[in-house]
């Protein structure tokens, strides 16, 4: 047995006693029975076998652990990494392909701000360009295509019609009444915006403000637009003076656009109150050295025809296919005619003929129908190893025609019925 130990007091104090050396031996038996660090601890005074004693158990924690508890960790931390793996996976895939849902409302907030951007680029708009919004007109679908002033009518049977096609000696010269009337620049259902002195006045001050031919010969166009509908003689012809002689200075600076506009103004008789070729076809000339389809075209019906110069095949059949190099309708049209029949010194070419009408027709406008009108005759009657006889694709091509507008397509068209 061991001996009790009871508490003893010295200097007034309380203090446990000491363990005895053997009683810390009896605690501290050796593993291995060759004492070592636990003799060594027995020898030891109490208070450093208790500091020995606890160094040597922090350096036991720090040993290496049991294979199985170290295998246990590693299994457990593997699983924790997979969560966490799997955990960001799904989040991943959630921002990739969000629920139905949530996608549904990310659409619905994308047009709500796509509409609100467009309702303030709208507004703004509106209050940047007033003037510029009033101006604006939708052209008109179908335009006249035979005008008095330029000296011809429609024939009231297609039976009247040349072999060539031609109609009238003037027949696809009739200018652009969209281009003479400038409708686009109508006040139309906005003109309640200014008034249309105000509307004026502002284009005006607009123009004289740059130096862009565009602008100022759109303003031209539009002060010409302004004084037909007038009934103050004097006003309007302060208007088309004005205009004109704007359009002759932006003419003579080389704007093909003023050139070409000015001679519709002449050929048409606006100006003289009858039509005057011998001035508006120098200025198509000009035009086309410019660039311009519908002025080279014109030019080469000036030359065929022998308007305001002399009859030149050779000068027509060049100016024809330099507005045929462009897609000009008319261009096309009057080529294939010419090679179809063999006009204007040209060799027939029946094949090459109908595939400038075929390219005139894909480019057909109600200004310029008539290749689908050729077309169509031709598919009534064929031409042997060219074009085959196909009734219904001749209505078709007549149909076509007369919704542009083309008054012996309509007749046919009516006959066919």
């Amino acid at each position: 047995m061991a001996a009790s130990i009871s508490p003893t007091i010295q200097n007034g104090s309380m203090h446990p006693p000491a363990p005895a050396p053997e009683i810390i031996e009896a605690s501290l038996p050796s593993p291995n029975g060759q004492g070592g660090f636990y003799n060594e601890l027995a020898e030891t005074s109490p208070v450093q076998a208790q500091d020995q004693q606890r160094q040597h158990f922090a350096l036991e924690k720090e040993l290496p652990q049991d294979p199985a508890q170290l295998e246990m960790q590693q299994q457990q931390q593997q699983q924790q990494q997979q969560q966490q793996y799997q955990q960001q996976s799904q989040e991943m895939e959630q921002q990739q392909f969000p629920h139905p849902q949530q996608q549904l409302q990310q659409e619905y907030d994308q047009q709500l701000y796509m509409q609100q951007q467009q309702q303030q680029h709208q507004l703004q708009y509106q209050q940047e360009a007033q003037f510029q919004q009033e101006m604006l007109y939708q052209q008109q679908q179908q335009q006249q295509q035979q005008v008095e002033a330029w000296g011809y009518g429609a024939p009231t049977n297609p039976a009247q019609a040349s072999p060539g096609g031609l109609q009238g000696p003037m027949e696809g010269m009739a200018p652009d009444q969209s281009l003479l009337s400038h409708s686009h620049l109508k006040p139309g259902h906005k003109a309640t915006l200014l008034t249309y002195t105000q509307t004026l006045e502002l284009y005006r001050q607009n123009a004289k403000k740059t130096n862009d031919p565009e602008l100022q010969f759109e303003f031209a166009a539009f002060m010409i637009d302004a004084g037909k509908p007038l009934d103050d003689v004097q006003t309007r012809t302060e208007l088309f003076d004005e205009a004109m002689k704007l359009l002759r200075k932006l003419a003579t600076g080389g704007h093909a656009e003023s050139q070409h506009y000015l001679a519709e103004c002449y050929a048409s008789g606006f100006a003289k109150g009858k039509p005057d070729f011998d001035k508006a076809f120098p200025l198509w000339v000009q035009a086309s050295k410019h660039g311009h389809p519908d002025a080279a075209y014109r030019t080469g019906r000036c030359y065929d025809e022998g308007l305001g110069t002399r009859k030149d095949n050779a000068r027509a059949v060049q100016f024809y296919r330099k507005a045929a190099s462009a897609n000009h309708p008319g261009a096309m049209w009057r080529l294939g005619v010419v090679t179809l029949y063999g006009e204007l010194n040209v060799s027939a070419s029946p094949r090459d003929g109908v595939k400038w009408l075929k390219r005139s027709s894909q480019a057909a406008t109600p200004e310029f129908p008539f290749a689908l009108y050729e077309l169509a005759q031709l598919h009534e009657k064929g031409i042997e190893n060219i074009v085959f006889v196909d009734p219904e694709y001749s209505v078709s091509l007549y149909s076509q025609a007369a919704e542009l507008g083309h008054a012996p397509s309509a007749f046919r068209l009516g006959e066919c019925w």
